[in-house]
């Protein structure tokens, strides 16, 4: 309809993707002020639809990019708004309940994604990011990132932020990856790709990095503070503190 290239193309993906990051503390401030149930409902009830309906009437470029960062808005507050619910729900149950949730969520949004897509992949074997969706309604090529915002944001790194990268001309490129000094010991890794939050920092002129101890996806201040991801390969053996890893910076 608009005649996009490769490049306006992943600028209006880009443009999701940073809008939804910018709205996580504002909804996140709302949830605690007026109750994450309250946010959550009349957001889904009042505002999702309204974001289908400003894409479908956006008859400029420009308008399409405002309505896209609106919908980045919303749906990003939207996933914040309702871990918050589902953390309080979990709390009130005093019992393990948001992998259920995740899960579930995960599922509606791969069957969701599914229809009229010509899926290229479903899920992937990383952590966190495993319900992720790739492929194309027609030539254009569609994403399903998770609906967790820490899940999210890490597939962006690893397969949105390359592709935009060739959308917009500069072609292919491995991850930006550097080589970091372990602060502590770590075991041994699970059966998929660990993108661990980790703080990097320089000690005596060395790159050091100290994943943190919690790592479940669900905790958005573990994300607030980290400023890269310590990579580890599937299966891979415990580590000694002194060992050399590869890391990702979050720039």
């Amino acid at each position: 309809l608009h005649n996009l290239s490769p490049g306006a193309l992943g600028l209006l993906i880009f443009l999701l993707g940073f809008s939804a990051v910018i709205a996580f503390s504002v909804f996140g401030r709302a949830a605690d002020r007026y109750g994450a149930s309250t946010v959550t409902k009349r957001t889904t009830c009042i505002f999702i639809p309204l974001t289908l309906i400003f894409i479908a009437l956006a008859n400029s470029i420009w308008a399409l990019a405002a309505a896209i960062i609106f919908f980045g808005v919303i749906h990003g507050g939207d996933d914040v708004a309702m871990n918050a619910w589902a953390a309080e729900v979990e709390r009130k149950d005093e019992r393990p309940l948001m992998s259920s949730f995740h899960a579930m969520w995960s599922l509606g949004a791969g069957i969701g994604a599914g229809t009229g897509v010509i899926t290229s992949f479903y899920k992937v074997a990383m952590r966190p990011g495993k319900p992720l969706m790739a492929g194309k309604i027609g030539k254009i090529p569609i994403f399903g990132l998770p609906g967790n915002p820490v899940s999210a944001l890490v597939c962006g790194m690893v397969f949105l932020k390359p592709a935009i990268n060739v959308m917009l001309g500069k072609g292919k490129a491995p991850l930006d990856t550097q080589n970091a000094i372990l602060e502590n010991n770590l075991p041994q890794n699970g059966p998929r790709e660990h993108y661990m939050r980790a703080k990097m920092r320089f000690v005596n002129g060395t790159q050091t990095v100290e994943p943190f101890g919690q790592q479940d996806s669900s905790l958005l201040t573990i994300l607030s503070k980290a400023n890269a991801l310590l990579v580890r390969p599937a299966n891979d053996k415990a580590k000694q503190k002194g060992s050399s890893v590869k890391v990702i910076p979050l720039k």
